[in-house]
């Protein structure tokens, strides 16, 4: 029955409004006509201070190459050591009893 009921509404244009349609309505009219006058505007200075980077004629600091290893030290070929010598040099100091 209800899809005999959809069939004839739409055959001779019958539309059920709801309470809220004249709303939505102005809503949606409401934010096209917005984001239409948002297109028209100017655009906004650039928040950025000193020069427009996007000039090629624009200064930039120089640019310079920092190592992200430097302070390395191969340390390889490295003799052989007695493992007990290094723990007794980084163990804490024993605590005198007094």
């Amino acid at each position: 029955m209800s899809s005999h009921l959809l069939a004839g509404a739409i055959t001779y244009g019958w539309r059920r409004q709801t309470p809220f349609q004249p709303l939505i309505f102005r809503l949606a009219a409401l934010s096209l006509l917005t984001a239409f006058l948002q297109g028209c505007a100017t655009a906004l200075p650039s928040p950025s201070t000193g020069p427009d980077p996007s000039l090629p004629s624009a200064p930039a600091p120089r640019v310079e190459y920092r190592s992200t290893i430097a302070p390395f030290t191969r340390l390889r070929p490295a003799e052989p050591t007695n493992w007990q010598q290094q723990n007794q040099q980084v163990a804490p100091a024993p605590k005198s009893s007094q």
